[in-house]
């Protein structure tokens, strides 16, 4: 459970801006927003048409996804996307986080586990980036067997491209393990907090874009102390209570 000084504390803003800049995953629809309403002097309002898929910009990915028959989007208990959740350090991986790489950090049965990798130097290019690091499925089946409901990444897909980033994807969603992608950790330290991340209300079973935020608790606050910074110059979007 969060700590009690957690509701103290500042919420940190992981979501990417939806825009027509924002990165799209190859194949899927770009981001478009038209002014529909505003233009005209007779206009009394200001409205903005959105056209997007579902897997736009920071979003979840439930079971339907990927696995036939899986539960959907409407189905999951929101819960599940609120509360504790571990932000770990992968920024020294290369090209992937395997199980061995796992193997080799404290991870003390996390519920939620947020990848933080060097793709959150990329996450806010226009461009796809194809070299982006992924989780392989032997280490999505290690955090599955360790117990994890949600698992979440700095880039548009958690997997490689290709029939081995589907075998990740279904490793994960056939346990009935949530899959959060777009995240931008760049201005979040590893260690504990509380994420808060609620998918738009859609009727369509696959996915739906979020609004993630992460709230310190007391050992994320330790590890911002210890790279000494503060919370105004380590977390550059901050929400106020």
């Amino acid at each position: 459970m969060p700590s009690k000084n957690s509701s103290q504390a500042p919420l940190i803003d992981i979501s990417l801006p939806l825009s027509p800049l924002t990165v799209t995953y190859p194949g899927d629809p770009a981001v478009e927003i038209e002014k529909v309403k505003g233009a005209s002097a007779d206009d009394v309002a200001l409205v903005h048409k959105l056209c997007m898929g579902t897997h736009s910009g920071t979003h979840i990915d439930a079971p339907a996804h990927i696995v036939r028959g899986g539960q959907a989007l409407p189905q999951i208990d929101l819960s599940r996307l609120v509360g504790e959740c571990c932000v770990l350090d992968c920024t020294e991986c290369e090209v992937c986080i395997d199980a061995e790489t796992l193997a080799g950090k404290e991870i003390a049965h996390e519920e939620r586990v947020l990848l933080k990798t060097k793709n959150s130097k990329l996450i806010s290019q226009a461009a796809f980036n194809r070299s982006y690091v992924y989780l392989t499925p032997d280490g999505a089946g290690f955090l599955a067997e360790l117990g994890a409901s949600l698992v979440g990444i700095d880039y548009l897909s958690i997997g490689q491209m290709g029939p081995s980033g589907v075998k990740t994807h279904r490793t994960l969603l056939a346990r009935d393990v949530l899959i959060l992608e777009g995240l931008d950790l760049s201005q979040v330290a590893p260690g504990s907090y509380e994420l808060l991340c609620l998918p738009l209300r859609i009727d369509v079973p696959d996915g739906a874009p979020v609004r993630a935020l992460l709230r310190p608790l007391r050992q994320a606050e330790v590890d911002l102390a210890s790279q000494g910074g503060s919370e105004g110059d380590t977390t550059t979007k901050m929400i106020e209570d």
